[in-house]
């Protein structure tokens, strides 16, 4: 078993999803996976298909628009601007 792999790696297409079931429960998780995916975003201006500690993702695929779904409906649940306005600074 590989250790020490930096404490997180993040897949987009899933945490996306993750992201809008946290909503189910409460907004700081799904805000915190949604942007967190977001902050991932490689130097070409696309979220990547995986990510982890140590600037390790792929630069060569993404996945599709999950993220913009997710996002859009988060702010319409919870209408916070700051949160609209994070991810789509992203952009």
């Amino acid at each position: 078993m590989e250790r020490g792999l930096g404490g997180y790696v993040l897949f987009d297409w899933d945490t996306f999803f993750a992201a809008t079931m946290a909503g189910i429960g409460g907004r700081d998780l799904a805000y915190a996976n949604a942007l967190e995916t977001l902050y991932e975003e490689t130097p070409q201006g696309f979220v990547p298909n995986y990510a982890r500690a140590g600037n390790w993702k792929s630069f060569d695929r993404s996945e599709p628009p999950v993220g913009a779904i997710a996002v859009l409906g988060l702010y319409r649940q919870f209408h916070d601007r700051w949160f609209l306005d994070a991810a789509l600074s992203r952009c």
